[in-house]
């Protein structure tokens, strides 16, 4: 992201229009005071024609600081309401900057510019989604415990019937049913659990395949088919699991969005000189002129319904910090495909994976 000390001459609420969600990132030091700002300070509208560098953050509103909320996530919630509509304003969030150390040495603060009717709906949604994650974890291990007792029983059951019997065929689909279910809790764990980057050798095509199995239910439901097309023989590939799973469940889970009507979501590999990941959607695609934009920091189309704008970001942050690259390309009224593109691991060390 740019970072600068400067803007232009003029900046005024008027010159923003009434429903659009901006944002900034503005770093500080221990005691407050603006060290550096993004070039989209000067998209927020704030009552300011001078520099925010120097200046106490607090000091770069017109409004007087309305509430301070801090979560079970550490984060630092503080809302400055507009003089002339209390519920519309600008929201902050504030996190440590910590050194190697562990001590703070100052903060980042992400200023946005809020439009809704409730300040606090996206606080409030970061917040539900932190307990949800906890929440699933603790979720996860109750259910195994029951459904090992139910695994152990239908095996005892099934060594009491004869071959063949219509009875003992029975059982064998509800074992399966089970195992299925202990996959998808085995998934969700893996999905909520939060945890330090660890590389290791990866099955591309397994890991695709085992998310298809959890999405699939929830995009069924919303008419959206998901096809696999694993390339045969694959190689490994040196990756953080569960930072590649992120990856693939925010690229799917974008494609949902866009198809509101459904459609057809494709997972394909293909080998040469890198392995590559392909997710293509049959949506309504990505017009040029946002195409341009899809992978900076904080722009979203999906004002008003939650998106971030940090999605796709971090998806290609990601990547990058595992030697790959993620790439879009999209045609209007035909769809959009993400390619994911990683470096196969060396001959001796596959054998090792």
């Amino acid at each position: 992201m740019e970072m600068s000390g400067t803007l232009p001459a003029e900046s005024s609420i008027a010159k923003i229009p009434v429903g659009c969600s901006t944002a900034a990132l503005l770093t500080t030091d221990v005691a407050g005071y603006v060290t550096s700002c993004s070039s989209t300070f000067q998209d927020l509208g704030i009552g300011t024609s001078k520099s925010p560098i120097s200046k106490h953050w607090e000091t770069l509103f017109d409004s007087p600081l309305e509430s301070q909320v801090e979560g079970e996530s550490g984060v630092q919630w503080f809302f400055f309401p507009f003089p002339d509509d209390p519920k519309r304003g600008f929201r902050v969030s504030r996190y440590p900057m910590v050194d190697e150390d562990g001590s703070e040495d100052g903060f980042y603060l992400v200023v946005e510019r809020r439009e809704s009717t409730d300040a606090n709906d996206r606080m409030l949604y970061y917040e539900k989604m932190f307990s949800l994650g906890e929440a699933s974890s603790h979720v996860a291990h109750e259910i195994n415990n029951p459904l090992s007792v139910i695994s152990g029983w239908l095996q005892i059951l099934q060594l009491e019937k004869p071959k063949g019997s219509e009875e003992l065929e029975t059982l064998g689909l509800m074992q399966q049913e089970v195992a299925r279910i202990a996959r998808i809790v085995k998934n969700l764990l893996s999905f909520a659990r939060r945890q330090p980057s660890e590389f290791r050798f990866v099955d591309i095509n397994a890991m695709i395949s085992e998310l298809i199995e959890f999405i699939g239910n929830q995009f069924r439901n919303e008419n959206i088919t998901v096809i696999a097309a694993p390339s045969i023989d694959l190689p490994f590939v040196w990756v953080d699991p569960n930072q590649l799973r992120q990856v693939l469940w925010n690229l799917a889970n974008n494609a949902r969005q866009a198809m509101k009507d459904g459609g057809q979501l494709f997972f394909s590999t293909h080998t040469g000189d890198d392995v590559e990941i392909r997710v293509r959607d049959t949506g309504p695609g990505i017009p040029e002129e946002t195409m341009a934009r899809i992978f900076e920091p904080f722009f979203t189309t999906k004002q008003g319904s939650g998106g971030t704008g940090l999605g796709l970001s971090v998806s290609r942050g990601i990547i990058d910090s595992m030697g790959g690259r993620l790439e879009a390309e999209s045609t209007p009224a035909v769809g959009t495909t993400f390619t994911i593109s990683l470096p196969i691991a060396k001959a001796e060390q596959n054998a090792n994976g």
